[in-house]
């Protein structure tokens, strides 16, 4: 349920615009998957706590047409999900702003959270060819996915090797 005192919603705003950009001065590095000695790890474990501390759950929409607790789900994502987005996203779903942020919790057949997926716009000339998106896969404890020996966080080659056949050039199933 979302909260409908006025001042804390424009408070929340305020501090995580104030976490947010935050987050936009912190260069981040080409993608742990590419096997760089990058301080990936670093800016997934920020923007973990950003997502924590923006209370995203309460304080976010839901993606449109997607009110309801649970939506069906397809691999690698799970059978149900639940996709939040920020005010930038909520304001534009067609075409996402620098510092959109979509997140999307991966829930098994039985309900229960297994994954939590977001998706960053990043403010600058990040990975320009994939229209600038952050990626990252972590457990519902905050920790990070892995797949042989890397973390899932930043250009994850096969987010954007799935996300790459969205419809629109967007890299975004949902608008299709």
């Amino acid at each position: 349920m979302r909260r409908s005192n006025t001042w804390m919603r424009h408070g929340t705003v305020a501090i995580c615009a104030s976490l947010l950009g935050g987050l936009s001065l912190v260069a981040i590095p080409t993608a742990a998957q590419e096997g760089s000695d990058s301080k990936e790890p670093a800016f997934a474990e920020k923007f973990w706590n950003y997502l924590q501390k923006a209370d995203y759950q309460e304080n976010w929409s839901r993606w449109p047409g997607h009110q309801q607790e649970f939506v069906e789900g397809t691999s690698p994502h799970g059978a149900f999900l639940k996709v939040y987005v920020n005010d930038e996203v909520a304001g534009n779903v067609e075409d996402p702003p620098a510092k959109s942020i979509i997140v999307k919790e991966n829930y098994n057949k039985n309900k229960e959270l297994v994954a939590i997926t977001p998706m960053y716009r990043v403010p600058e000339e990040y990975d320009p060819e994939h229209n600038n998106w952050y990626w990252a896969k972590y457990k519902p404890d905050g920790t990070l996915f892995e797949m042989k020996g890397m973390k899932l966080s930043g250009k994850v080659k096969g987010c954007i090797q799935c996300h790459d056949s969205a419809q629109g050039n967007d890299y975004i199933f949902t608008n299709d």
